[in-house]
């Protein structure tokens, strides 16, 4: 249970940092910006586990049996979701993508004229073909 506090608490924490960043954000925004925190939160807390305090096998019990691992995995990835946050509003807020459409030149605009005796015969003929369709 400790496990699943360490790993999804603090990516919670980091969305709730975005939100007051960025006032007009979407609720499909919002859970991207949760998986991406989770996903690179999980592969950094996963890689100092096995490097700084030796964990290889079974992490969630690990975090059940070891209060002060739990406590400091905590620790560590708030800090690392805060900074993951604050790098991605840095690289959001200074790139700029610039998309440009060019339109061709070669089009044609065509001007339709009709006269008021050329649209009636058109919509009798048009009402004679669907009375004889309807009748077969």
């Amino acid at each position: 249970m400790f496990g699943f506090l360490v790993f999804f608490i603090p990516s919670i924490i980091g969305t709730r940092i975005i939100n007051y960043f960025n006032k007009d954000i979407k609720i499909k925004d919002i859970l991207y910006d949760y998986i991406t925190l989770f996903f690179f939160s999980f592969v950094i807390n996963i890689f100092v586990m096995y490097n700084f305090f030796e964990v290889k096998k079974d992490i969630f019990s690990a975090f059940n049996n070891d209060m002060k691992l739990f406590v400091w995995m905590g620790l560590i990835s708030i800090i690392v979701n805060v900074i993951l946050v604050f790098i991605g509003l840095v690289v959001q807020k200074n790139m700029l993508f610039k998309i440009e459409v060019e339109s061709s030149k070669n089009e044609k605009k065509s001007n339709i004229k009709m006269d008021s005796k050329n649209t009636t015969k058109n919509k009798k003929s048009i009402s004679k073909t669907t009375k004889k369709i309807k009748n077969k």
